[in-house]
């Protein structure tokens, strides 16, 4: 059974692979045209944008500048908002200062 982060890792994932899909789609290229300026596979791009390819931080600065933005444009399209801590401090629980 997933545990919560790898579900979360997969909404991510499929997140990220949206906003790709928008942003070719918003620069007019069909996934096979974009297979192409990636000097890919029509298949590999379907993958990435169903969510359904891992892809590594070097892949997404990749895809970034294709698209003609920056990676955290991919990223920031999947980023919830961030929540306020129960405890009341702004570090993440476990968190220890050096």
């Amino acid at each position: 059974m997933p545990s919560q982060v790898d579900r979360k890792a997969v909404e991510v994932t499929k997140e990220i692979g949206r906003r790709i899909a928008q942003l070719r789609k918003e620069a007019g290229w069909s996934q096979k045209e974009f297979a192409a300026v990636l000097n890919s596979t029509v298949q590999w791009v379907s993958l990435v944008e169903n969510g359904r390819q891992n892809l590594t931080i070097h892949t997404l600065v990749r895809l970034a500048h294709k698209l003609g933005v920056e990676p955290r444009d991919l990223w920031d399209a999947a980023a919830p908002e961030p929540k306020k801590s129960k405890r009341g401090r702004g570090r993440p629980r476990g968190f220890r200062a050096e």
